[in-house]
């Protein structure tokens, strides 16, 4: 795409490949094309597709814990306010999962 961009318009300067550019290239073309994604089908295949929807939910928190640790971005209180309720959904999620589901019983004429 950013190849097609500086062709249409040439005012956008090609990207020239150097030892800054190229582990990101990497990182997008390896790692978050193929590793990740890999792994998530991995965790579908052991958890089943209900589980694993679930922890879904669990991506904006540990993107703001990442974005913390490597960025050094500031978390706020509505951050933590937000990470306890995602984390307390998820833990509320799969304890009425294991929980037996209740079940109507139809009575008999």
């Amino acid at each position: 795409m950013p190849f097609c961009l500086s062709v249409i318009n040439p005012v956008i300067a090609p990207t020239h490949f150097n030892h800054q550019t190229i582990p990101l290239v990497l990182y997008a073309g390896l790692l978050a094309s193929i590793v990740a994604p890999w792994c998530w089908m991995m965790g579908i295949e052991h958890l089943g597709v209900d589980k694993a929807a679930i922890f879904m939910n669990l991506m904006p928190a540990v993107t703001a814990i990442l974005a913390s640790f490597i960025l050094h971005e500031k978390l706020t209180l509505f951050h933590y306010i937000g990470m306890g309720l995602i984390i307390g959904g998820v833990i509320l999620a799969q304890k009425s999962r294991s929980s037996k589901p209740m079940v109507a019983e139809i009575p008999q004429k």
